[in-house]
């Protein structure tokens, strides 16, 4: 079978998108080897900095994302070394995984899919997970990775499969529906499960995996709290108005999830007017 990229199906089914994930090209050699070297634990920073900045993409990002405000650091880290140093290994590896996952996926030239305004709206959910993180007893920094990738389906559809994901588009703008919607009308499954069968082919953290599967499925009893996590971070990333994630619609958050975080919607006041603070002042990632 040659490369989804080059012979696109004009439908998607579940065994197609299963071939299709098969053809996706692994995390990047500087990826990896900087999560090795991590994991190794034996390491200095002056080889490590030498490591990232092998890939200038990842450098930027790294930089980009460790000088906002989310971080306690705005604009004054200058250099990869310092914000190895200052971030401390836990972070930096949570972040090279997210950016390196991201930057696997090329920006497209004819889709009618808002990538600039994706990224906005994936970064803050990311800072919404992160500020939500420590009143769920979580993680912040997974909490992070989670809201930073919980939409990785929808790349997968916009770069692997763009002639299926443009009826999605068609019938989302034609319905005026949520991209989610659109997708389990035209496809039958949705960018969740896409996602998931990503992250589970490329080896990433269990929580992960099952953050991004059911970030949707927030009535099912049993849903991971990182998933009711990333659920109530979108919901709250779309109030604020923060970035396009596919359609302009503002989901209704889950009781459910709600109730087994230990949340109500009073204890999300604090952390959206924080997100508006970010953004008025610059402080979130563009």
């Amino acid at each position: 079978m040659e490369s989804c990229i080059a012979t696109p199906p004009p439908d998607l089914s579940l065994d197609r998108l299963e071939e299709g994930i098969k053809h996706i090209p692994a995390l990047s050699e500087t990826v990896q080897r900087v999560l090795a070297t991590l994991d190794a634990g034996d390491f200095d920073y002056e080889q490590l900095r030498r490591l990232i900045e092998q890939d200038p993409g990842l450098s930027a990002r790294l930089l980009q994302i460790a000088n906002s405000a989310l971080y306690g650091f705005p604009g004054g880290i200058t250099s990869v070394k310092e914000a190895c140093r200052v971030l401390g290994v836990t972070t930096v590896r949570q972040l090279t995984l997210s950016v390196g996952v991201l930057n696997e996926f090329p920006a497209t030239d004819e889709s009618g899919f808002d990538r600039a305004g994706f990224w906005r709206h994936c970064t803050g959910c990311g800072a919404a997970a992160r500020l939500l993180a420590p009143h769920c007893d979580l993680d912040p920094d997974q909490a992070f990775t989670a809201g930073l990738l919980h939409d990785l389906g929808k790349l997968v559809e916009d770069v692997y499969f763009p002639r299926a994901f443009a009826r999605v588009l068609a019938h989302r703008d034609a319905h005026e529906c949520s991209l989610r919607e659109a997708e389990i009308a035209v496809l039958g499954f949705d960018h969740a499960l896409i996602g998931g069968r990503l992250a589970r082919h490329w080896e990433l953290p269990d929580d992960l995996i099952d953050a991004i599967k059911g970030h949707h499925r927030t009535d099912a009893a049993d849903n991971p709290p990182l998933a009711d996590l990333v659920h109530v971070a979108d919901g709250l990333c779309r109030a604020v108005g923060i970035g396009h994630g596919g359609d302009a619609l503002t989901p209704r958050l889950s009781g459910h999830a709600l109730e087994r975080l230990g949340l109500d919607k009073a204890a999300l006041k604090p952390v959206a007017q924080t997100l508006r603070k970010l953004v008025r002042e610059g402080g979130l990632l563009a």
